[in-house]
């Protein structure tokens, strides 16, 4: 993810008078890593900050939003520019389900047709924010809207929602709204079309960059399942050979996305040991399966991970 989606927690933590020292040695960062929009950080580092946030503000708040009261289309860098300088919502909308992924890769836009009047905006994530995955989904739908209020300004917001933009019912890892066609030709507020005509097409060479490599770490994490599944913890060299390719080439590409193939071996067998709690399979049993010698091993991953060891995880999951 990018660095700039810890400037929600930066400007929370200044509008509040908090100690920003908690917040960089939480996450592990410094005021000059905020500064550069180049900095990438891990979902994991994100979700802390979101859980500081949470645990400072009062419990009766939305936390989406009190998190949109603190996040602005600049805390997005050249790409909320980008944004803001579409020659239409249309443009706009269409960088947004292609060039997102410069900022999230886990996150999918979707825009289809309803009917005469209306089209379907659509924003899915399969769960990668974990226990906040709803909060942060809620919060799209609050900053698209701000986003597509960029294009209108005739209306008050009361009448804007009600005439232009219709909330639609989703699931727990989807959000939709419908959005008048009438809005789709009209320009931002901001419109330069030069400036986004040049960002867009560097802003869809790096999206395509981060598909390839979520695309490259989903393959990585199907491949150490299936050897799972098989009784086989499988070896780096093992994995890349499948994949036609070498151990150092998909090492880098790892690295690229913040990752390395012992992060990805730990979570699957981390996830696939729950599923096997959950199959009511006994310690040994799990251990063996995923292809550790002792239960020992296997203890080790999960206090370093959980801070539990398997037979505590399981008493937390209910499960004796």
């Amino acid at each position: 993810m990018s660095i700039y989606s810890l400037h929600i927690a930066y400007k929370f933590y200044l509008k509040y008078d908090l100690n920003l020292k908690e917040l960089y040695h939480t996450c592990n960062i410094s005021y000059q890593d905020l500064q550069d929009e180049h900095n990438q950080i891990t979902v994991e580092t994100f979700l802390k900050s979101i859980q500081l946030i949470k645990n400072h503000m009062p419990e009766d708040l939305s936390l989406a939003h009190e998190l949109e009261k603190h996040l602005s289309f600049s805390d997005f860098g050249s790409f909320g520019f980008a944004l803001l300088a579409a020659p239409s919502l249309a443009d706009g909308l269409d960088l947004l389900i292609r060039g997102f992924a410069v900022m999230e890769p886990n996150f999918e836009f979707k825009c289809t047709d309803v009917d005469n009047q209306f089209i379907q905006f659509s924003v899915e994530n399969l769960g990668s924010f974990k226990e906040f995955n709803e909060d942060i989904l809620d919060l799209s739908i609050l900053m698209l809207k701000k986003y597509i209020r960029c294009f209108f300004t005739n209306e008050n917001e009361k009448d804007f929602n009600k005439t232009y933009i219709k909330d639609y019912q989703a699931d727990c890892n989807n959000r939709r709204i419908h959005i008048d066609r009438v809005l789709l030709s009209k320009p931002s507020i901001m419109s330069h079309p030069t400036f986004f005509k040049n960002n867009k097409y560097k802003i869809l060479k790096k999206s395509k960059h981060h598909k390839r490599i979520l695309g490259c770490v989903l393959s990585v994490n199907k491949l150490i399942r299936y050897n799972l599944r098989k009784g086989h913890k499988p070896s780096l060299n093992e994995v890349s050979a499948q994949l036609g390719t070498t151990s150092k080439t998909l090492s880098r590409l790892l690295k690229s996305h913040n990752t390395s193939f012992q992060i990805c071996l730990d979570q699957v067998i981390c996830d696939e040991a729950i599923n096997l709690i959950k199959a009511e399979f006994n310690t040994k049993e799990i251990a063996y399966t995923l292809g550790f010698q002792s239960i020992a091993g296997l203890n080790y991953l999960f206090i370093k991970k959980y801070g539990l060891t398997l037979n505590q995880l399981k008493g937390s999951l209910g499960f004796s």
